[in-house]
């Protein structure tokens, strides 16, 4: 029986230009590789965000032993 093995370690990488060589170009429009695609952020209500949580502490010296 053949066992195919998977290499781990990565072939290579694509060759990337620094910022100095693309801006050089004087490109139009941003190649798509760098482009990274919209995210949806939470929305917070700014009246819950405005609110600090209080902690009752007075139980936490208690001598009864609970």
């Amino acid at each position: 029986m053949e066992t195919k093995v998977h290499s781990l370690v990565p072939i290579g990488s694509l060759p990337v230009e620094n910022v100095q060589a693309l801006a050089s170009k004087n490109l139009k429009n941003i190649p798509s590789r760098y482009i990274r695609p919209q995210i949806e952020l939470d929305v917070v209500s700014v009246d819950e965000s405005l609110q600090i949580p209080v902690i009752d502490m007075s139980n936490l010296d208690d001598d009864d032993g609970q």
